[in-house]
């Protein structure tokens, strides 16, 4: 599939990908989830039928609803911080740090989960079992210029952050992350 019709398909099944203020950083951001996509070897469609989570016997989230999912409750805690908060702008997210490390969080799982080669279900790779998808989806975003703050909530968004999150914005994505994760587990 052509680069140029991969992202079209992600903007539809990921209308997120447009709230951007910045476009330079949506443009970055689009080419990042591109660029896994084509490395994983995945159509954008099959993000609706991957599993956010293999350790999660039969996960009945997908990829793209915990994407999405994560992103939504991101950006409601930022707003309800803004809210509570008016007069501490220590408090206050920016709106496209948060929104681009909410939809990268998981990136690196394109790499990390793929089709098994029989029964057509989903397996760790091998780059999977190198490497988790906090490290994967840092350097995917890192080869296309993101932003240092959002690179920090990619790679410590997960356990392998605990301890090392210094950001607003890295403790909204780790705390949105696993509160669509915990309840599954």
């Amino acid at each position: 599939m052509p680069r140029e019709d991969i992202e079209k398909r992600l903007i539809e099944l990921i209308p997120e990908l447009t709230q951007f203020h910045d476009a330079d950083l949506q443009e970055r951001v689009i080419s990042t989830w591109v660029d896994a996509c084509d490395l994983g070897n995945l159509a954008p469609d099959e993000l609706a039928e991957m599993p956010f989570s293999l350790l999660i016997a039969e996960c009945p989230v997908s990829f793209l609803q915990h994407t999405r999912g994560v992103t939504a409750v991101a950006m409601a805690l930022s707003e309800a911080l803004r809210q509570a908060y008016p007069e501490h702008p220590q408090m206050h997210a920016d709106h496209d740090v948060l929104l681009a490390g909410a939809l990268l969080h998981d990136v690196g799982k394109l790499l990390e989960i793929g089709r098994a080669e029989t029964g057509g279900g989903w397996i760790k790779t091998m780059s999977g079992k190198m490497l988790r998808h906090p490290v994967s989806g840092t350097a995917l975003a890192f080869a296309r210029g993101i932003d240092e703050r959002i690179l920090h909530m990619i790679a410590c968004h997960s356990t392998e952050g605990d301890g090392y999150r210094k950001t607003l914005e890295a403790h909204i994505v780790h705390h949105a992350d696993f509160v669509n994760f915990e309840p599954l587990h």
